[in-house]
């Protein structure tokens, strides 16, 4: 499943992280396919040392789904920073 919201902080210090992008999703449908998702982020260019990014998914599979109500997972294969 999609995740449905994900965020990018940067940071100098790896202590102080300041939010550059944020982007939520609709709920997940029964209608949509499953398998692999691509999220790109564009925002203005930034010098930083760090970077954090925060994706938050489903605690739970949908009602429709194969394991209703079993948890459910996030995989994350790859990050590229241009």
């Amino acid at each position: 499943f999609n995740v449905s919201e994900y965020s990018i902080y940067i940071s100098e210090n790896n202590k102080d992280f300041q939010q550059v992008y944020s982007k939520e999703f609709a709920p997940v449908e029964e209608s949509q396919p499953v398998g692999p998702v691509y999220l790109d982020a564009e925002f203005d260019k930034v010098d930083t040392r760090y970077v954090k990014v925060v994706a938050k998914y489903l605690r739970s599979q949908p009602a429709w789904a194969g394991g209703a109500g079993k948890p459910a997972s996030i995989f994350i294969d790859e990050i590229q920073v241009n």
